[in-house]
């Protein structure tokens, strides 16, 4: 069971407890039925792990705000099962423009303080990231010979505009890994993606996350969207002490093509190209394309 909780709504918002994901900026808070792009952008695997704790989010207009404290989490690396006691406090404030208007934008920041106590020398992972090599095995090395404390700080900054039939949205995400002994760690990643509806409806804003739905359908025979987006990060070690830990460290720059047909509320086709270049800081770069197709039945 990876989400149980308690949800408590009111009239400006609402509070949760329990195990839940926590989101970090736009794309996480955009409910995934409703998402543009079959693949998310790559940072969104700093923040994708399900956490024990409590969230809130109120609204006064045109401001939405969002905050999560977790602590006292337990988590189970490996067999031999070492305990790890995490400190989680993420933050998300959003202004948008009033909904009447047909030109929408919204611009809002995030926050997130990362720390993880183990009562054990090892600790296999780091920051949530399962899916990078380098900083896999760069933590688990660093944490088994010096018994490094892990955390960071995550900054992001979103802004989303639609005007009519189009949608433009980007963020930028700065991470920011002190290590108790060691040079200090950053990292950067960025999408940005825009949208057009061949078919003249226009995306829902969502006021109670601040994001973007699909449209309704305006005809029998559905909508059609086109959309592209171009995505950066770079998990390149800089520093000495950490540069030789891993070949498998460096950039990787993103190209996304998609076709999106919507025949109603409960059906959905999606067509992506993708196209990805793999700088590796010691190895050749490496080209990867590939096509994903998606059938979305809802109930």
């Amino acid at each position: 069971l990876k989400q149980s909780y308690f949800n408590f709504e009111f009239n400006n918002g609402e509070f949760k407890f329990g195990q839940h994901i926590i989101p970090f900026g736009l794309e996480q808070y955009t409910n995934g039925n409703d998402r543009i792009f079959l693949e998310d952008s790559s940072f969104n695997i700093v923040s994708k792990n399900v956490f024990w704790g409590v969230s809130l989010r109120y609204r006064t207009n045109p401001y939405n705000f969002f905050v999560s404290f977790i602590t006292d989490c337990l988590d189970y690396i490996d067999v031999e099962q070492y305990y790890n006691k995490k400190i989680i406090i993420s933050l998300r404030s959003v202004y948008n423009t009033p909904l009447d208007r047909e030109h929408l934008w919204q611009l809002g920041f995030s926050f997130r303080h990362y720390k993880a106590l183990q009562t054990q020398f090892l600790l296999k992972e780091i920051m949530g990231i399962e899916d990078v090599p380098s900083l896999m095995k760069m933590s688990s090395n660093l944490n088994s010979n010096y018994s490094v404390l892990p955390r960071y700080n995550m900054s992001g900054i979103e802004f989303a505009s639609r005007h009519g039939c189009s949608l433009f949205q980007t963020e930028v995400i700065y991470l920011y890994a002190p290590w108790k002994e060691f040079d200090d760690e950053f990292y950067l990643a960025w999408y940005a993606q825009a949208s057009f509806i061949l078919t003249g409806e226009r995306r829902v804003y969502d006021e109670r996350y601040s994001s973007f739905l699909d449209p309704k359908p305006a005809k029998r025979s559905g909508l059609l969207e086109i959309a592209m987006k171009i995505g950066y990060v770079d998990i390149t070690n800089r520093t000495p002490l950490l540069s030789g830990t891993s070949d498998d460290d460096g950039k990787k720059v993103t190209c996304l093509f998609g076709l999106t047909w919507i025949w109603n509320s409960g059906v959905k086709l999606q067509l992506n190209y993708t196209n990805e270049r793999i700088l590796f800081r010691t190895k050749y770069p490496r080209d990867i394309s590939g096509l994903g197709f998606r059938v979305q039945l809802a109930f």
